[in-house]
């Protein structure tokens, strides 16, 4: 009756969003169980997902399964507490109060109900030292323990800690007995319960993905996670954090540790050392092990399955021999579990039940509030699963922010910038920031989670100069002067690293004459053969007699890196301005110019330039020129170039969709005449980039 009472009260405080990380990644794993994806995270956790699938099938609700597979993990946990210690001879009295202590205890309580495997998993840790005590007397039943155990693993691997000392107990008793057919059985048994767990996870999910996914996680726990662990973290912080922080109040904390050292001393002096023993090495060991190979961050929920054992230690303060002692043990147990329950768990369950998480509320206002095609967000800190499947599902750009990187308004010129975090940042305007405000929910949370900030990211006074500089340099005697078109073309953009320590890039400027209505305006990369992949396409609005100004227009919005040329497609004629220099040369940004974009309809066939006229008098400079292909067919180009009065070929074939630079056909100072000419098997926009050796300034020619 009172695991049912216990039980209710976990359904009706379910929380009605969910908040964790991993919780997150165990409801994408509802929909499709891929540990290579992280749903969940690496091992995959796959018992506890098997018991929650039946519920995602049954109601399609993603966070209903876990959090009910977590529901009953927590009854079975305090239920099985309580066999165990019937089993190793606690009366009625204590097992009452071991089964309240572990109940109440705030870390359990607070995760009792959240959909994710650590209740699960001290379930299985407590009925795992279940079946291995009753194997220390029967070695007939150590089969049953080894599918036990190997049931637990597949619940969480971790679990092990607690298993290894009674396990090794319980071997080396059949043993000593020669009790060699269960302990064969319980080989093949344990090995069979394990492979049910696994096997078909690493078949889901695909061997080699699976095993690199393991291997990416394990190494980032032996590097990344060192200094939170024995080797690398101060005693003084783990001990906050593995023995204060699942309790939420230090005060609490002391009083539990100090019922447990009562009780297992009144349990050692009532005649239970096999209980002292079992629970004082599972819970030690658990912890001890814990500690040395998962960072304290999240102790709050990895310490949980050492938790059963330490509160059956303090359940002995029952087991007291003078009776006004006893009850005034019992009285001060029944007072700890009463406040940790009511006080300190309680309001954060409560909130919970009644609001979203601050970061569910965000993202409920943010897809209210903006469109998703005009809006680009930037997160900070830890709900990157969370805002990935809510907005990155409804069509928004969601980003990770990266440290020391600032974030500007001008990364969306045409759109709104969010940033999305949870502190307030500086600098930012903030609109909206909803937040659990309760006591002890920071602790039991990792500090996490408890507030969310919408913020709209500030104007960067780097990119208003340069929008300025850009205003400057579009003049309306060069817009006017612009070819007008719906398809034109940038031959020779950029965004990377170039010789002798250059890192080019380009901007570009689109204008649609007053008079007519918002165009929309689709940017999309023409790449080298040997490009890397691109996003390839990315549409804008530009506004009748208003600038479109995108600088470094390759990195953002198109996200490409390398050298390509872009194809700018309009829904109406318009101008477009461009410029592609080196960032790195001191007074290049102000001073560079723009040249009008050159129309993709009609391309040509056979044209020339006069390179001579270009060039720098008596500068040594080099040459390239490149070719852009925008039909559905390869173009086969034939290009002469003669210098003085000697002429070389090259030919060279542009693919379909794809842009070709020819590199360095003339080099030094050049002899006279000057030129180059070319013949295409099908129509192309060419350009011609004359390179000063000394400087590195670059001038670009169309024929």
């Amino acid at each position: 009756m009172a695991l049912a009472v216990y039980a209710a009260v976990l359904i009706i405080y379910r929380p009605v969003s969910p908040f964790e990380w991993d919780e997150i990644l165990f409801m994408r794993a509802m929909a499709k169980y891929d540990v290579a994806a992280h749903a969940p995270h690496p091992p995959g956790y796959p018992a506890f997902v098997a018991l929650a699938k039946p519920v995602y099938w049954l109601t399609g609700d993603a966070q209903l399964g876990p959090q009910l597979a977590a529901i009953a993990g927590a009854v079975a946990a305090v239920g099985l507490l309580g066999l165990l210690a019937v089993r190793l001879g606690a009366t009625r009295r204590e097992v009452w109060c071991a089964a309240a202590v572990l109940a109440a205890l705030p870390g359990f309580l607070f995760n009792a109900n959240v959909g994710m495997s650590d209740v699960v998993g001290t379930a299985a840790a407590v009925a795992g030292v279940l079946a291995l005590a009753v194997a220390l007397d029967r070695p007939e039943r150590l089969p049953l323990a080894a599918v036990v155990g190997g049931l637990a693993l597949g619940v969480r691997p971790q679990v092990a800690y607690a298993l290894i000392p009674v396990g090794v107990a319980a071997v080396v008793c059949a043993a000593r007995a020669r009790r060699w057919r269960p302990l064969l059985l319980a080989i093949a048994a344990g090995a069979a319960a394990g492979a049910a767990s696994w096997v078909p996870a690493i078949l889901i999910t695909g061997p080699d993905r699976f095993l690199g996914a393991v291997r990416g996680q394990a190494l980032r726990a032996v590097t990344a996670e060192s200094a939170g662990r024995f080797s690398g973290a101060p005693p003084s912080v783990l001990a906050d954090h593995w023995l204060l922080a699942p309790f939420g109040s230090s005060a609490l904390a002391w009083v539990f540790w100090l019922l447990v050292l009562m009780g297992g001393v009144a349990h050692w002096r009532a005649g239970r050392r096999r209980l002292v023993a079992i629970c004082l090495a599972s819970g030690a060991a658990y912890l001890v092990l814990a500690a040395g190979t998962m960072h304290y961050n999240s102790s709050v929920r990895y310490v949980l399955p050492a938790m059963p054992f330490f509160a059956a230690l303090a359940a002995g303060v029952a087991a007291t021999e003078r009776p006004v002692a006893r009850r005034a043990a019992v009285a001060v147990a029944a007072a700890w579990s009463l406040y940790a329950a009511l006080a300190v768990a309680g309001p954060s369950l409560d909130i919970r039940r009644r609001r979203p998480a601050p970061a569910s509320e965000a993202m409920t206002w943010i897809a209210a509030s903006y469109a998703p095609g005009e809006t680009l967000i930037y997160y900070v800190g830890r709900i990157a699963p969370h805002i990935r499947m809510v907005l990155g599902s409804q069509g928004f750009t969601v980003k990770q922010a990266k440290a020391g990187v600032s974030y500007h308004a001008g990364l969306r010129p045409d759109g709104v910038v969010l940033l999305v975090s949870e502190k307030v940042i500086p600098g930012t305007q903030v609109l909206f920031a909803p937040e659990w405000n309760v006591p002890y929910l920071g602790r039991l949370s990792r500090e996490r989670y408890a507030r969310c900030v919408v913020a709209q990211a500030p104007p960067s006074p780097s990119e208003e100069a340069l929008t300025a500089t850009l205003r400057a340099l579009a003049t309306p005697e060069l817009l006017a002067a612009a070819p007008r078109s719906s398809l034109l073309v940038v031959p020779a953009a950029a965004h990377g690293r170039g010789k002798l320590g250059a890192f080019w890039s380009t901007d570009l400027v689109v204008m649609l004459p007053e008079g007519g209505v918002a165009t929309p305006v689709e940017l999309r990369v023409v790449q080298r053969p040997d490009g890397p992949p691109a996003k390839q396409e990315s549409r804008r609005k530009v506004q009748p007699g208003r600038l479109l100004l995108l600088r470094d227009v390759l990195k953002e919005p198109l996200a490409y890196r390398g050298f390509a040329a872009i194809e700018v497609r309009a829904g109406a004629p318009v101008a477009a301005l461009w410029r592609t220099y080196d960032r790195r040369r001191p007074g290049d940004e102000e001073s560079v110019g723009l040249l009008p974009a050159v129309p993709g309809e009609p391309a040509t066939s056979a044209a020339d330039f006069d390179l001579g006229a270009a060039w720098p008098a008596r500068a040594a400079a080099r040459c390239n020129v490149g070719f852009v292909n925008l039909g559905g067919a390869p173009a086969d180009v034939v290009l002469e170039v003669t210098v003085g009065g000697a002429t070389t070929s090259h030919r060279v074939v542009v693919p379909a969709r794809a842009s070709v630079q020819v590199n360095g056909v003339v080099a030094a100072v050049a002899a006279r005449p000057l030129r180059a000419t070319f013949r295409s098997t099908a129509p192309v926009v060419a350009y011609a980039a004359i390179v000063e050796q000394a400087s590195g300034r670059t001038t670009y020619l169309t024929p």
